[in-house]
């Protein structure tokens, strides 16, 4: 069973390179969300070309979330129709990932961040 990761930022990308090359390097989906904030999204494809990292790009920029994820529905439907062992998110506080997180069918979550967010998201009884 595969694992999925979601990543907007390349710091995102590093901490999911990181687990992927740890427990799930032939059998994982990543997707970079492009969010059209700055340089970002082409750091971050950059990064994964540098990794050598298999990735789908999904494009749903923060000023237009509902248009651009109805755009994406193709390519997210893909990703909605198969049972992931684990989901990886890189923002838990990231709208479209809790989104996301809704209708995925995983196993179990883990989060990529800095810590504090994972902490907060534990106090405010968001993890379970």
């Amino acid at each position: 069973m595969k694992s999925l990761f979601i990543v907007e930022t390349p710091l995102q990308l590093m901490c999911a390179y990181e687990a992927i090359m740890g427990k799930h390097k032939d059998n994982y989906v990543l997707v970079l969300r492009e969010s059209g904030a700055g340089n970002n999204d082409e750091q971050m494809t950059r990064v994964a070309q540098l990794l050598q990292l298999e990735y789908i790009k999904c494009k749903v920029h923060i000023d237009s979330v509902f248009r651009d994820t109805l755009k994406e529905l193709f390519t997210l439907t893909r990703l909605l129709c198969v049972k992931y062992q684990e989901l990886y998110l890189g923002s838990y506080f990231s709208r479209w990932q809790m989104m996301l997180r809704r209708v995925i069918r995983f196993n179990k979550l883990n989060l990529m961040d800095d810590g504090v967010a994972t902490f907060l998201a534990q106090k405010n009884g968001l993890l379970g």
